[in-house]
């Protein structure tokens, strides 16, 4: 009796193959799929510590500025003496329109008019006795000239309005003419001669 070995071989093989690849897919499947926690891990996640996030802080800082003190007096009013230069006129008018109106009440000021007592005012503000005074530049720039400390801050007239005069039927009508004149007026101050003598050499005497 003979035996085909060479087809039952086959056979065999045949089904070993089936049989290794169905043993493959199975351990595929087995190796993509995640095992399922256990009932001991789904525990212990559940009693995890809280989270320890802070919570914001609702309470606001005090607020430090002060509040304006009302009951405090106000403040002293200052006083402050201005001397004139002569007896009130336009050159003044300021000063006096100032104080009818308020303007120095708003600015906490007093304001005292010093009477005028044929004295340059420069005196009387470096004597103390006013706190500033009205004058005449030049009559100022002499005392600084001889050691004053005076000083000048202010312009209340931005042109100069000093000017010689003569009568109308003077034969002296321009500041040539005066060159020949046998006399001068004035207050005598220092200055006044070498300021006409300017004057006149300017304008062709």
């Amino acid at each position: 009796m003979r035996y085909r070995l060479g087809r039952g071989r086959k056979g065999i093989a045949r089904k070993l193959l089936i049989g290794l690849s169905v043993l493959l897919l199975v351990a595929a499947a087995c190796g993509d799929s995640e095992p399922e926690p256990s009932a001991e891990a789904t525990s212990a996640a559940t009693t995890a510590a809280p989270q320890t996030t802070a919570a914001p802080d609702t309470t606001a800082a005090p607020d430090t500025t002060a509040a304006p003190d009302t009951t405090a007096p106000p403040p002293e009013r200052a006083t402050v003496r201005i001397a004139l230069d002569f007896i009130p006129n336009t050159n003044h008018a300021g000063v006096f329109i100032a104080r009818s109106m308020g303007l120095f009440e708003r600015e906490n000021l007093d304001v005292e008019v010093v009477p005028w007592a044929f004295t340059v005012t420069g005196v009387l503000v470096e004597a103390g006795d006013a706190d500033l005074g009205i004058a005449y530049p030049p009559d100022i720039l002499r005392e600084v000239a001889l050691g004053s400390a005076l000083k000048i801050v202010a312009a209340i007239i931005q042109e100069n309005n000093v000017a010689l005069v003569v009568p109308a039927d003077s034969p002296y009508q321009t500041a040539a003419d005066l060159d020949a004149a046998e006399s001068y007026g004035g207050y005598g101050t220092p200055h006044e001669r070498p300021l006409v003598t300017e004057m006149l050499a300017a304008a062709g005497g």
